[in-house]
């Protein structure tokens, strides 16, 4: 029997409608939204995609979905649940940020059954304060955590925190995704007066952390839950940027699957083990795929950072590298091991996120379109999510590369970077 589904990516199915598209984070959602409607697809659903009207030339890289455009005139909660409650189910790709996904999720299970985590496990994870609270009462392994309320005054910070000045911390939003409004600073600069001030002065009424910053490499590991089980499926190394000023925000770039890098420092077997153990610390959202981020030290040290309740854009990378459709995991299929994955996977995939903003100041919006831009005919394969060029020429997309080794990997990415830097000098003429 054929399965119905609601695939609903907030950022292209909607979610901002009323406001500009920003190609930056776009490429990304895009990218996992056309994964998963691949997989979802090739398992045997029948896909169902709710696109915002302005990204409505995307329906040609989505074959095999129904696209429901969604415009401005149009009230997206009942779409959703309109959507949601004829196809029987539904999955949901969306940001953590102001409990979009929580809300959404809590909607429309209302409406159909959810092959995506459970609003009771995002209610937990999607939250890092929460996350660490958990964690932490479970002895799993964590960088020390202080929130940070949002009607917190500057006088008060310094004697609430434990910190001293040779500390190098990490402030973040205690409800985000990806490295956005991420940033770091030093245990001195927390100290003063000056700092403290402007710290406070953009929380922008929301509650952030401080975290203990933790050296090491940054990695996720990919799981999945087939029949109320958690399933490891990959661990990837990450490609991050930090920022290191009050102002700025660190940015997620891409990833590595399966991290190369990873059993440098440690063996196969504590690799597992610590896993495992986190494992056994969290509790079954029933279905649906979700991912962690953590670090590895040079002795083999693990730190949990978070957990991210929803699917991650590493998830990009999972078929082509374990050789199986990860959807049919949802179904019930075990996937293989993580040995055979880090030890034996005949294919390395490296997924990074190229933008280029424009180098033209434009004192007016010329209006809210985004268009996919040409020129691709012959690099389809490079691109997970096409080249998206906003009103303002801003370039963005997501580039994803396969191949048997790192050096073969490496030649295709660098010919993918020089085809998508030949576009934005021909979005200039």
């Amino acid at each position: 029997m054929v399965l119905s589904i609601l695939l609903w990516e907030f950022l292209s199915g909607g979610g901002m409608l009323k406001e500009n598209l920003p190609p930056s984070l776009l490429c990304e959602g895009i990218a996992m939204l056309r994964a998963i409607a691949r997989d979802l697809t090739r398992a045997g659903f029948s896909v169902v995609i709710p696109l915002d009207l302005r990204l409505i030339s995307l329906t040609n890289w989505l074959p095999g979905a129904e696209i429901k455009p969604v415009n401005q005139t149009e009230e997206l909660v009942d779409i959703l649940q309109q959507q949601a409650c004829k196809a029987g189910n539904f999955f949901i790709i969306s940001p953590e940020s102001d409990d979009i996904l929580l809300t959404y999720t809590q909607l429309l299970e209302k409406c159909g059954q959810n092959w995506g985590c459970s609003s009771e496990f995002i209610r937990i994870f999607g939250d890092k304060w929460e996350t660490w609270n958990y964690l932490h009462a479970k002895n799993i392994p964590m960088p020390r955590t202080w929130l940070i309320p949002e009607d917190s005054q500057a006088d008060g910070l310094q004697d609430s925190f434990d910190i001293d000045i040779d500390d190098t911390l990490v402030i973040k939003p205690a409800s985000g995704a990806g490295a956005g409004g991420i940033f770091t600073c030093s245990g001195h600069a927390f100290n003063n007066p000056a700092f403290r001030e402007s710290l406070v002065a953009n929380l922008n009424g929301k509650r952030y952390l401080i975290q203990e910053f933790i050296p090491g490499q940054a990695y996720s590991a990919n799981f999945a839950v087939v029949g109320g089980e958690i399933h490891l499926l990959c661990v990837n190394e990450q490609l991050i940027t930090l920022s290191t000023s009050l102002g700025t925000e660190s940015t997620y770039l891409g990833g590595i699957s399966p991290a190369q890098s990873i059993l440098a420092n440690i063996s196969f077997n504590a690799l597992e083990y610590e896993l495992q153990e986190l494992i056994q610390a969290l509790p079954s959202p029933q279905s649906g795929f979700f991912g962690v981020d953590f670090t590895c030290d040079a002795s083999g040290k693990f730190n949990v950072i978070e957990v991210n309740a929803r699917l991650t854009t590493s998830y990009i990378a999972l078929a082509p590298i374990t050789a199986i459709n990860p959807a049919v995991m949802l179904l019930g299929q075990k996937p293989p091991s993580l040995e055979q994955v880090l030890l034996s996977s005949p294919r390395v995939a490296y997924y990074r996120k190229l933008f280029i903003p424009s180098r033209q100041e434009f004192p007016f919006p010329l209006n809210n379109a985004l268009s996919i831009v040409g020129y691709i005919r012959d690099y389809p394969d490079f691109y997970a999510c096409p080249p998206l060029l906003d009103s303002n020429r801003n370039l963005a997309a997501f580039i994803s590369v396969v191949g048997p080794d790192c050096g073969e990997v490496r030649r295709l990415y660098n010919s993918a970077r020089e085809h998508f830097y030949s576009l934005s000098k021909r979005k200039t003429q």
